[in-house]
């Protein structure tokens, strides 16, 4: 999101659907905590704008928010670390020999 989007949404979305003074929390986006939105906040949504602590928003995400790719990767190396331990050490040797048909 750029900084004429921001704008837009902040006076032709938002500002329909706050009727009194409110807190706004955003993330730490350039257009997001920029003075002119935070103007507009103030003056024209009779608002404040807060931003969020600098890794706020991967502990404070909405529920509806597709996983990341950080996410993803950390799943993948708990599941491969899982499969690791469940297979026993007799195993691996056998595969070992098999595949260098050799015996240790």
């Amino acid at each position: 999101m750029d900084a004429p989007v921001w704008k837009f949404y902040l006076r032709s979305l938002l500002q329909q659907h706050i009727a009194r003074p409110s807190l706004l929390l955003v993330n730490n986006l350039e257009c997001h905590v920029s003075g002119e939105s935070e103007a507009i906040g103030s003056d024209e949504l009779m608002s404040v704008l807060q931003p969020l602590p600098k890794n706020a928003p991967q502990f404070a995400k909405p529920l509806d928010v597709a996983t990341t790719a950080k996410e993803k990767r950390l799943a993948t190396i708990k599941r491969v670390i899982t499969a690791w331990e469940s297979i026993e050490a007799a195993t691996i040797t056998s595969a070992f020999n098999k595949a260098l048909k050799t015996n240790f």
